[in-house]
């Protein structure tokens, strides 16, 4: 969708916009809900039209906020391949039973397309594509297709040396919608703030309504948070140089406790130490005491990480270093190579 809530498809001579009017409705929620579908439908069924029209040798599809996906690869001409490319599986969070009702529907729809519907499914990390389809996920038309890092997150020069003696600088990228629930390290620093102010804590990111602005007015923290504006995505690199710590907080939300997030693996590319929070995917990039922490989401562990950091010098050196030496990383042009070889794996099964 662009960002004014149309569906649209874009090629290389431009952008053609569906204008599909139900989408731009505003009217009462239930008639909405049904106009919704029915534009996402109209949408897919266009979709299909370009297919069968152009016959790619591989059609991939990676849902994010599409609904009816399903429907592309049905009737089709056989000789085009239909990938189900899975960045995330679409979990919601919470324990009552509306979301427990959803995440069973997700997982027996991504199971169902998965063996039934599409040729070839991706997931993004291994403990999603167990999750869902269990050890031998293999054996059911899947592979792991992890998300990469441009190579300049590993290339950059590291220029960084602790700042030993000053303030300690932390940095967090990435995006600052609510569902990332970042009031979490707002209340840790308010913690922090009563036995020590050795630190500074900067955010880089959009920040939806600038509702953390407004919290960073509302609690008086403005000597110890700076909110930045996003910066280009080949700048980050360069930016992470002149921090001393990353923050790769992950909230409660069931998709991320199958994979690990993004910034998790730039940072470890750029060789920054990290405090992270302690679920399966980051057990896998933070080594507890060597090139970071893991924590729990508790204000008095990320209070006592930042401590133990302003406190002791040598051990913020150390984890410095450290970092700095486990610096490694799964490219975008190693992940191309990978979908590339997925590709020319099923059109050979045509021939």
């Amino acid at each position: 969708m662009t960002l004014d809530g149309k569906l649209s498809i874009e090629r290389k001579t431009g952008i053609t916009f569906f204008d599909i009017f139900p989408w731009q409705l505003r009217t009462a929620k239930p008639f909405n809900f049904i106009l919704k579908r029915f534009a996402f439908l109209n949408f897919i069924f266009r979709l299909r039209k370009i297919i069968k029209r152009e016959i790619p040798d591989v059609f991939m599809i990676a849902p994010c906020e599409l609904m009816y996906v399903g429907w592309l690869p049905l009737l089709m001409p056989r000789r085009i391949k239909f990938v189900y490319d899975l960045r995330q599986l679409g979990l919601s969070p919470g324990h009552t039973i509306k979301p427990q009702l959803n995440n069973i529907r997700a997982k027996f729809s991504i199971r169902f397309l998965t063996r039934f519907v599409f040729d070839h499914t991706c997931f993004a990390y291994k403990d999603a594509a167990v999750h869902v389809l269990g050890e031998k996920f293999k054996d059911k038309k899947s592979s792991i297709m992890e998300v990469g890092v441009d190579s300049l997150f590993i290339e950059i020069a590291k220029t960084k040396n602790a700042h030993l003696g000053k303030k300690l600088q932390l940095i967090y990228t990435g995006s600052l919608a609510r569902v990332r629930k970042l009031e979490f390290i707002f209340q840790a620093i308010r913690s922090l703030k009563k036995t020590t102010k050795d630190f500074h804590v900067t955010f880089v990111g959009h920040d939806e309504d600038n509702y953390y602005h407004k919290l960073l007015e509302t609690e008086n923290l403005k000597d110890l948070v700076t909110i930045l504006d996003p910066v280009p995505y080949m700048e980050v690199p360069a930016l992470l140089n002149n921090y001393d710590v990353a923050l790769a907080y992950v909230p409660e939300h069931p998709d991320w406790r199958f994979q690990p997030t993004l910034k998790v693996r730039e940072y470890l590319a750029c060789g920054i130490p990290v405090i992270a929070t302690d679920n399966a995917p980051n057990r896998n990039f933070v080594k507890q005491n060597v090139n970071g922490f893991l924590i729990e989401n508790k204000v008095g562990e990320f209070s006592n990480a930042v401590k133990k950091l302003i406190n002791d010098p040598t051990l913020l050196k150390n984890i410095t270093a450290s970092a700095a030496q486990m610096r490694t990383g799964y490219t975008w042009r190693e992940s191309g190579a990978d979908y590339e070889s997925l590709f020319e794996e099923l059109i050979k099964k045509n021939n």
